[in-house]
């Protein structure tokens, strides 16, 4: 295993991003070619006149009698115009503007801090006056003294009003904790330093972030964590436990999987199952974290077959990241809530994550702050165009997240909803619950079906199922076993396992070592002296804990009364297993004797014929038996008084 400094130096490269532009050099304003600033803090949502500080990190040849000039631009027209401008492909027209002398700046340690007043009322002297509710590019440049451009960058504001309650369109801040299996396929648990560092980047996520947000998390993750044998990730677990308090998570399978390759390859019951497991294993290590259980988040695309068999277990809520919806078409764009197609579906609701956003999350810059302000102002942008076109904004749900789900910078994410969370127009929510529509709402397509499959791996895995179902039954309640095996079975069927056969074959190999633990002795021959009797069979336990088996005898001449139903093989003992019956006939006949599993009746070892010999004689030949041995013990009583009586007249006789 790694060591712990190692882990701490990933940690801290991970948190670290090198700054990346999005178009060449030669298409961006000059004033984008100079060294960049950067942005500690500043002003974002202005209401009213203020006198807004702005600290930023200055290069330091930057010299006192430099000056640091603020350019307010036009508002944006769109989000296409917005996004065009926050990628360097435009530069709008200044509307304002302020210059600052460097000798009128507070300087501190690492930042340099300008105050500009910002007029929402009429524009003055040395101000800058935003007019109209909007977003605002400003792009901030330094001088030297001599006036050549030092340094530059881009930001904006939001001028908004205040709005009342029906204004307000529900937004959230999504975040999705995934990570390969951390389970082997010989069961033990092995995590790995990435997995950690995406374990304390949530967990930092959520420390630092103080509105509503909707989350998910993989089961097997937070098993993984709780159960390993190295107490630096159980610690990790605890931290990540506790910050959950107050929030909801989405329902999610144990590791995630391809539903509609599950549905077309016929594993409705498999795909049952993994839910199930993951539910559980959620209540289980959370208790007291509401899950949010009619709610899917689709990282893979879906059909309309695999939607009907979400809806039957319950699903009536979904959310699409952008990888789900490629093949779907929609009546409406983005932002909009909507409803699959079909009568069937009008109150299944669907959220899809912005796809133009999620990009730029995926790509951020190295300003955490001003990277931050973007994403705010583009999901402010988006509300605007979408409620100004008439769309109502108890329709909207305006979804942030990264392509994936992932949280890869939680400061990034955290300081994206800080400045969303008190924006006038958007209310911050978990959207994981259930949200009402009906037929008025836009449909999104579906396809029919869809072509992927999970290959050769779809026997094996329902083979194995019906296998672990009927073998497991032979092992008590509350057997460990029991669930480390239906664990592995979801890592062989997850999307992202690497090896599938390698947990299918481990698992396959430890329910056949549980089976012949089990021997059976049994006599090869019985013989019954009487109609009515009984068998005796051994039935041996090698394992070192109980296990339990359901004998079964048959035979065509015999009647078996109180067959025992289930027997509890102790460990490492031999158990005797008495079998009452009764004999049709007289002769020689077989008994079957099969032992199998108490789920299903599969067979445990191979079954055992016993030949059984009866020679009981009844009814009327038994009634002339015993006249005639009456007759002949009258007969030889008759014979031996005779005898008797002649012996002793011989003897009277002699004597005379």
């Amino acid at each position: 295993m790694t060591s712990r400094s190692g882990l701490f130096v990933a940690a801290a490269l991970a948190f670290g991003y090198l700054a990346t532009g999005h178009v060449s050099a030669a298409s961006r304003p000059a004033a984008f070619d100079a060294a960049d600033i950067g942005i500690s803090s500043q002003p974002f949502h202005i209401s009213s006149p203020v006198n807004a500080r702005f600290s930023l990190r200055l290069p330091g040849t930057v010299d006192s009698g430099g000056r640091v000039e603020f350019r307010l631009h036009r508002r944006v027209a769109s989000r296409d115009s917005f996004r065009a401008i926050a990628d360097h492909f435009a530069e709008p027209g200044i509307i304002d503007s302020v210059v600052i002398p460097m000798s009128r700046a507070v300087r501190s340690s690492d930042t340099t801090s300008f105050d500009v007043l910002i007029n929402t009322v009429k524009a003055a002297a040395n101000d800058l006056y935003l007019q109209q509710t909007g977003i605002y590019p400003l792009t901030i440049n330094a001088y030297l003294a001599d006036g050549q451009l030092l340094a530059g960058t881009l930001t904006f504001l939001d001028r908004r009003d205040a709005t009342t309650p029906d204004q307000n369109v529900p937004t959230s801040v999504f975040a999705s904790l995934t990570a390969p299996a951390s389970h082997s396929d010989d069961g033990t648990i092995a995590i790995d330093d990435q997995t950690r560092i995406a374990v304390q980047q949530f967990t930092r996520f959520l420390l630092t972030v103080r509105t509503p947000v909707t989350l998910q998390l993989q089961p097997e993750l937070l098993e993984s964590l709780a159960n390993s044998p190295d107490p630096y990730d159980n610690g990790l677990f605890e931290n990540l436990r506790s910050v959950l308090t107050g929030h909801g998570i989405t329902i999610a399978p144990y590791l995630p999987i391809d539903v509609a390759a599950f549905v077309h390859d016929g594993l409705g019951s498999e795909l049952t199952a993994q839910i199930d497991l993951g539910e559980r294993t959620l209540n289980r290590l959370l208790p007291g974290v509401t899950i949010h259980r009619s709610t899917w988040v689709a990282h893979d695309s879906l059909d309309q077959i695999s939607v009907s068999a979400l809806s039957r277990l319950g699903i009536n809520s979904f959310i699409m990241l952008p990888g789900s919806v490629e093949e779907t078409q929609r009546e409406s764009s983005a932002g909009y809530l909507s409803r699959p197609s079909g009568s069937a579906n009008s109150t299944m609701s669907l959220i899809s994550v912005d796809e133009a956003l999620a990009s730029t999350i995926d790509s951020p810059g190295d300003d955490t702050v001003r990277e931050g302000i973007r994403i705010a102002a583009e999901v402010l942008a988006r509300r605007d165009e979408l409620v100004a076109e008439g769309g109502s904004p108890n329709d909207i749900r305006l979804m942030v997240a990264s392509s994936t789900g992932d949280i890869s910078d939680p400061e990034l994410m955290a300081s994206a909803a800080s400045r969303l969370s008190n924006a006038p127009g958007i209310s911050l929510q978990d959207l994981g619950g259930l949200q009402a529509v009906n037929e008025r709402f836009p449909a999104t397509v579906f396809p029919a079906t869809t072509d992927r499959t999970l290959g050769g791996l779809a026997s094996p895995v329902s083979q194995t199922r019906r296998e672990l179902a009927a073998i497991g039954s032979m092992l008590p309640d509350e057997d460990p076993r029991r669930a480390t095996w239906n664990e592995l079975l979801a890592v062989a069927s997850a999307a992202n396992t690497a090896n599938p056969s390698n947990y299918i074959n481990s698992l396959r190999s430890e329910l056949r070592r549980l089976t012949s633990a089990v021997t059976l002795v049994t006599p090869e021959t019985v013989t019954l002296s009487s109609r009515n009797g009984s068998i005796r069979l051994q039935l041996r336990n090698a394992e070192d804990t109980s296990l339990l088996v359901r004998v079964a005898v048959s035979s065509p001449k015999v009647t078996f009364s109180a067959q025992p139903d289930v027997v509890e093989l102790l460990p490492g003992s031999t158990t005797d297993v008495k079998i009452s019956l009764r004999a049709r006939t007289n002769g020689r006949f077989p008994i079957n004797v099969r032992v199998l599993t108490p789920g299903d009746r599969v067979q445990v070892v191979s079954p055992a014929v016993i030949t059984a010999r009866v020679t009981a004689v009844a009814g009327l030949g038994q009634l002339i038996s015993i006249t005639l041995l009456l007759v002949l013990l009258a007969w030889w009583w008759s014979s031996r008084r005779r005898t008797q009586r002649a012996t002793g007249a011989e003897g009277t006789v002699s004597d005379q």
